[in-house]
């Protein structure tokens, strides 16, 4: 289903291909991460001169509550009109919630790394190279350097520690910000700073993706090189750590909703 100003529509309608957006994930009933999703839409709709249209997104979430069926919720502006949708998700399954994904690379720059806006040609072609080589995910690279995937954050491990190509040419992460979080909070690890080569790609065995639809989730092989050893390990064990991170934010949400 799809609602302009919180009118139910018919049928989809036209947008501009670089409408602004963000993706809300649903579990349980419960949006995942609610605040740090809608202050990050606040600032792009502020880098755009948007701001009176916050009071309207407001009001309109207000009157939507999760579905318990409803596995995320997409937020568009498009010149004064705000859009919502329910969507489906491209579920991370057990088996590679235990073994980690596939991924493949793809040479792209993403122009405004700050600015989440939705660009339908550029989605549309990596969605089909992935169906094609059946991979999860693509790795955005440019020139030589290593920068972010084409809808997650990127970070690989090197000698048990956690780094993430240099921040200013990568989209900020709500997911990427509790992801540190939980890294600093409960383990006692820092997520540094450190740019990528694709040389330096071919020996890392460790990696991990974190987005919006997929949580935290951590990677099997890239570009058909399969990762293996206390690297890998260490990522499949993070990312099962995430996924206990957020069933205790489902549970404090519930128990102030209560």
């Amino acid at each position: 289903m799809i609602y302009k100003n919180g009118n139910l529509l018919d049928e989809k309608p036209y947008l501009n291909d670089n409408f602004i957006y963000e993706v809300i994930r649903s579990e349980d009933g419960v949006y995942l991460f609610l605040e740090d999703h809608m202050k990050r839409l606040y600032g792009n709709l502020e880098k755009a001169n948007k701001t009176e249209l916050f009071d309207k997104i407001k009001g309109i979430m207000s009157d939507f509550k999760p579905e318990r069926n409803v596995e995320s919720v997409m937020i568009m502006v498009d010149g004064e009109d705000v859009f919502m949708e329910d969507m489906k998700i491209r579920e991370v399954t057990d088996f590679e919630r235990k073994n980690g994904v596939n991924i493949g690379l793809y040479e792209f720059e993403r122009l405004n790394p700050e600015r989440k806006i939705y660009r339908k040609n550029f989605k549309k072609e990596v969605q089909e190279i992935m169906d094609r080589n059946d991979l999860f995910e693509l790795l955005l690279y440019n020139g030589n350097e290593v920068l972010e995937g084409s809808r997650s954050n990127f970070y690989y491990i090197k000698d048990g520690k956690i780094f993430e190509p240099t921040k200013n040419k990568t989209l900020p992460g709500v997911v990427k910000k509790n992801f540190y979080k939980m890294c600093e909070d409960r383990l006692s690890l820092e997520v540094e700073e450190r740019e990528l080569s694709l040389d330096e790609l071919k020996t890392i065995d460790g990696a991990l993706l974190s987005g919006t639809g997929m949580d935290v989730v951590s990677v099997k092989s890239i570009n058909g090189r399969e990762l293996s050893g206390k690297d890998y390990e260490l990522s499949i064990e993070l990312a099962q750590k995430f996924r206990e991170f957020i069933d205790d934010y489902k549970k404090e949400f519930e128990e102030t909703r209560v």
